[in-house]
């Protein structure tokens, strides 16, 4: 089994405190969508700076017609998560 941790407090800065708290394990970290909307790709940058083996998820629930969740998911990909 394996932990899977839910960055979903009010602020970056809370988030990035229990982050590095955790910083020695290798876990899961779930990006959800608000702190993605509010943070954006330097918090996902931060996260893999604190601990480059957290295995990150973005949890965006998206959805639309498949030609746009394709080009979604290609850009997500290139963020690396």
């Amino acid at each position: 089994m394996e932990l899977c941790v839910a960055l979903d407090l009010p602020s970056a800065g809370e988030n990035i405190a229990l982050a590095t708290a955790l910083h020695e394990y290798d876990i899961w970290m779930k990006i959800g969508f608000r702190a993605y909307i509010r943070d954006g790709k330097p918090f996902i940058d931060t996260l893999k700076q604190i601990n480059p083996n957290f295995k990150l998820f973005l949890d965006l629930k998206l959805y639309d017609i498949p030609n746009t969740m394709a080009d979604a998911a290609e850009e997500i990909a290139h963020l690396g998560v």
